[in-house]
């Protein structure tokens, strides 16, 4: 077992050892407030495609929302969001998964989002409870402690590599959620050819030559991260 399904995997543990869940998403907060995927739990990898190419600015707890929380466990109860956005999120992308209820654990490294887990249960499910949410909230500074020292180091530190652009980075992390060349097109607001442009410049700078290699050295191999 890797570092990262260790982890994870003893995470899932903890929490599941505190309140019932049947799956769980876990992803890393990129210093914009993007969100990438790095695990998923009886969930369809599928599904991290159809959440970039549009489901992302519906979500109630993306980043851009649960960033201003100051709660640690976050529910949909915390995050000011419209029903008719929290509606569409939860028919279009969670009613298909199969999923419904869901909280949040918060992970923050020097003040900052860093990463979270999203814990859901079965379509039709019970909410998660107030006694729930305190139960994960007694545990969260043990998720958040083994996270800053599974990194190994103290600072966030660069965004690998330093040598892309914002734009090649966003670029590279719709590779690596699955996107094809045209999902990446419209999700950016970009042109095809343009998004051919980047990936060109981003496999000079990284030195490979196919999708997957690239995938392998931003998200696979990157400098130490507890989740990859």
């Amino acid at each position: 077992m890797s570092g990262g399904d260790s982890f994870f995997g003893a995470t899932l543990g903890l929490l599941d050892a505190v309140v019932a869940f049947d799956a769980a998403y876990c992803y890393v907060v990129d210093r914009d407030l993007t969100s990438r995927p790095v695990r998923l739990f009886n969930l369809d990898p599928s599904s991290t495609a159809d959440y970039v190419d549009g489901f992302d600015a519906l979500d109630p707890f993306h980043p851009r929302r649960t960033a201003a929380c100051s709660a640690a466990v976050v529910t949909r109860h915390d995050v000011d969001v419209p029903e008719d956005v929290s509606h569409a999120y939860a028919e279009g992308f969670l009613r298909p998964l199969g999923v419904g209820p869901e909280v949040e654990v918060l992970v923050r490294r020097h003040g900052h989002l860093a990463a979270g887990l999203s814990l859901l249960r079965r379509r039709g499910g019970d909410e998660f409870s107030p006694a729930e949410v305190r139960l994960l909230g007694s545990v969260q500074p043990y998720v958040e402690y083994a996270f800053t020292a599974a990194a190994g180091v103290d600072d966030p530190g660069p965004e690998p590599p330093d040598a892309l652009t914002d734009r090649q980075r966003q670029v590279a992390g719709l590779v690596g959620a699955g996107c094809s060349n045209k999902r990446i097109a419209r999700q950016l607001g970009i042109a095809v050819p343009t998004v051919k442009s980047h990936l060109a410049s981003i496999s000079r700078v990284l030195g490979v030559s196919s999708r997957t290699e690239m995938v392998a050295r931003l998200f696979v191999h990157p400098p130490p991260h507890p989740f990859d």
